[in-house]
């Protein structure tokens, strides 16, 4: 390595969020790669009881030099710059939020000014960048699942992940409750925590914690429908976890079902909750699989970010 040096930064420390995720996948699979955090939280702990590089903000900015830096997102690319040893370092910014990326132009003007190199995790942000960055990159935050036949039919809907107000969880609760008024077997599980409130209904189960994979397959296993309610995602995690497992996925009409040509069966409302459970099972089986050849394309045809994060650090080592 010949004294190169790369870091990933992120500006928030909590451990259960999608940057933080990234983070740990891209240190266990990048022994090179050092992890730090503006804010202080549980992340560099997590990584420290691994015996995985990670290093306190604070001796960034005066003690150590990097020579590429990855960055979470804007704030803690931003903040990159403070490092004062690692200024003419190489950097990039990696975008995988959730909603909609405000201030885009001050983004992408800073970027050209100093020639940074935009990664994104998901193709709504690609078509909302490539246009406008010198240097745009697609990669995926999951290795490919294998793919699994669609699970035994039941009325079952299941969410998982962060309870907070951009995943729109109350929405799902309110369209939820409307539909189960005209079928009242529907059941609607909700597994995560965060620091949404949500209001308990009729035929809803709430789960205030987070769960192992294994715990969540056997939650899948009586499951058939996998629901997610943000405006501007792709395939998050969840949704490819779901999809992977064999549930069919519930929607917005944004996102998915316009970057990825969706049938409007699985679009999020009380008329196509109903619809997508009165399938017959020819055609409910059909959906499923072909929702999950189209998952399937779109991760083949993507890197992974802790391979995309080896590459570019092995890139720079052989510049050396």
């Amino acid at each position: 390595m010949s004294g190169l040096k790369a870091l990933h930064l992120l500006y928030s420390g909590s451990e259960k969020g999608g940057a933080q995720r990234v983070a740990i996948d891209c240190a266990l699979h990048n022994p090179n790669l050092y992890t730090s955090t503006v804010r202080s939280g549980s992340l560099i702990k997590f990584l420290q009881e691994r015996s995985l590089r990670s290093m306190g903000f604070n001796k960034l900015i005066f003690h150590h030099r990097f020579d590429v830096i990855f960055c979470s997102d804007p704030r803690a690319l931003l903040f990159s710059f403070f490092c004062l040893r690692s200024v003419l370092s190489k950097k990039f910014l990696i975008l995988h939020s959730d909603k909609l990326i405000r201030h885009k132009f001050i983004i992408t003007s800073f970027c050209r000014l100093f020639f940074v190199r935009c990664v994104c995790t998901t193709k709504t942000q690609l078509n909302a960048f490539e246009s406008s960055l010198i240097s745009t990159s697609l990669v995926r935050i999951v290795d490919i699942p294998t793919m699994k036949n669609p699970v035994k039919r039941t009325q079952n809907i299941l969410y998982f992940g962060r309870f907070d107000k951009i995943k729109n969880l109350q929405e799902i609760i309110e369209i939820f409750t409307n539909a189960r008024k005209k079928i009242n077997t529907l059941k609607l599980t909700l597994v995560g925590s965060g620091n949404e409130i949500l209001f308990h209904n009729k035929g809803v189960e709430i789960i205030y914690d987070w769960m192992s994979r294994d715990e969540l397959e056997k939650i899948m296993q009586n499951s058939s429908f996998i629901v997610n309610a943000t405006n501007h995602e792709g395939f998050s995690l969840q949704i490819m976890e779901g999809i992977s497992n064999g549930l069919f996925p519930l929607v917005k009409s944004k996102g998915l079902i316009n970057n990825y040509n969706l049938p409007e069966e699985c679009k999020l409302n009380v008329e196509n909750i109903l619809k997508a459970i009165d399938l017959n099972e020819s055609d409910w089986n059909k959906f499923v699989t072909n929702f999950q050849k189209s998952l399937y394309i779109y991760l083949k045809d993507t890197i992974h970010i802790k391979e995309y994060v080896k590459f570019e650090i092995q890139g720079n080592s052989a510049d050396k």
